[in-house]
């Protein structure tokens, strides 16, 4: 009996050239991403979006080392898909925040109430798309055996990261700095106050 092999693709490590590609590839897209949210968002708020990609980004090798996930073609793959949910995530995080910032800017909320209400409001649509994804890595791992098993596992690694930065870490800071900012427009604000009131008087005692 003949068997003719048309093509064949091995399991395995791969080389560094793919491995630095993918990497350049994935840098290339941030700085587009970031450039992206930018425009969209004020220049502090595309920044932290933009910083929030990168956290996730490396929190997640940093987990698939912990837990040991070989470095394959399904793997760099999973972690491309899961930079779509970092960016996913966040977008609609600081989209809310920002239409909050709007609707109750009578009310004047801190930066902190504004990140609570926002992240109250997103969470559970969040954390329902968060399930509904890793549902359906962990049934393409379990069907596609041990072939796919690095792509299940960095993608529920990846949304797991996802929801963490994007409801509890990246608003938190973006909501500090800009209480640091506006705390600190009204300290120049009281001293130009200050400066106006003190040169009227150095002038009536000048006369």
């Amino acid at each position: 009996m003949n068997i003719t092999v048309h093509s064949y693709q091995a399991e395995g490590s791969l080389p560094w050239q793919q491995v630095l590609f993918f990497g350049l590839t994935v840098l290339i897209a941030a700085l587009v991403a970031g450039i992206y949210l930018w425009i969209r968002f004020e220049f502090l708020t595309g920044l932290f979006v933009f910083l929030d990609l990168l956290i996730d980004l490396i929190l997640t090798v940093c987990l698939t080392a912990v837990f040991r996930v070989q470095v394959s073609a399904w793997s760099l793959g999973a972690l491309a898909a899961a930079a779509a949910c970092y960016f996913l995530g966040t977008v609609v995080i600081f989209d809310r925040i920002r239409e909050n910032s709007r609707r109750l800017r009578l009310q004047e909320l801190s930066p902190s109430a504004l990140v609570n209400v926002s992240a109250a409001q997103t969470a559970p649509r969040t954390l329902l798309s968060a399930v509904v994804l890793a549902v359906m890595a962990a049934v393409a791992g379990i069907l596609g055996g041990s072939a796919v098993l690095s792509f299940m596992l960095v993608v529920i690694i990846g949304i797991a990261v996802s929801v963490f930065t994007s409801l509890c870490l990246t608003p938190s800071l973006w909501a500090r700095a800009q209480e640091r900012r506006r705390n600190r427009n009204k300290e120049q604000k009281l001293f130009h106050e200050f400066k106006r009131k003190e040169k009227p008087a150095q002038e009536t005692a000048a006369e």
